[in-house]
């Protein structure tokens, strides 16, 4: 190594004398101060990672589905269902306050009376999903071709999205057919509060077109971590399901 401080060390110069007190580098390296007169060395991240701060107050690389900032919605899970029993997400945590389900292009594999979309939650990361009679209550709300509609439970083993006991609201899976909805989940971590969710959802069943509103909840104050996603009777034919997160102060 070549002489490069005045007092003829091959050693690099110190960090407090204009130097950086490294050796060597590899394609990628970030130097940055890792504590006071001290320069150390991050490695390059992954493909598509984000450099941000850690807790202790140091860059470093994360995947962007830990990296947004409050106030941006980070994608955390894009499911394609496919004759599909279920689709499930295991990953709610307190990191986010809310987050919102997006799903299109669904249609479900058997066409009658319980061709609907309906939801539950887990409290053990999907080992068991909560299903007792009285366990979820919703509130519906819409229109089938221009007629209004409601419907409510104030104890159900499920959440349904769009039931109504007169001119079925059903998904329909007929050429053309589609169903689309998105759904808002608040604060699902939060053990001292009940798990509430919104949503909107809207279907083309052959020559009828309907859309519902609605808002449900688990009724058990618990710290929910999954969320699943079946039909009533039968398989998901097909559905897009991307999962968003919102950090919050």
């Amino acid at each position: 190594m070549a002489k490069i401080n005045a007092w003829g060390s091959d050693d690099p110069a110190e960090e407090t004398k204009g130097g950086t007190g490294q050796s060597s580098y590899t394609t990628g390296d970030v130097l940055y101060s890792s504590a006071s007169n001290t320069l150390s060395k991050l490695g390059i991240g992954s493909e598509d990672d984000v450099l941000t701060v850690s807790a202790g107050g140091i860059p470093e690389w994360v995947t962007p589905a830990t990296a947004g900032p409050n106030g941006v919605w980070v994608e955390l899970s894009n499911q394609t269902a496919s004759a599909s029993s279920t689709i499930e997400y295991t990953g709610l945590s307190s990191t986010y306050k809310v987050y919102r389900i997006e799903i299109d292009d669904l249609e479900p594999t058997t066409y009658n009376t319980t061709s609907r979309l309906v939801v539950r939650f887990s409290d053990d990361t999907g080992s068991t999903w909560e299903q007792g009679a009285s366990d979820y209550s919703y509130e519906i709300y819409g229109t089938r071709v221009g007629t209004v509609q409601t419907k409510s439970s104030t104890g159900d083993d499920q959440i349904e999205l769009h039931k109504q006991d007169v001119n079925i609201t059903r998904l329909g899976n007929a050429s053309g057919d589609t169903g689309n909805a998105t759904l808002w989940l608040y604060s699902p971590a939060d053990s001292g509060v009940i798990t509430t969710m919104a949503w909107q959802v809207g279907a083309r069943d052959g020559s009828i077109f309907w859309r519902k509103d609605g808002w449900g909840a688990y009724l058990t104050e618990s710290a929910i971590d999954g969320i699943q996603f079946r039909i009533v009777s039968g398989t998901i034919a097909s559905g897009n399901f991307r999962i968003y997160g919102l950090k919050g102060s």
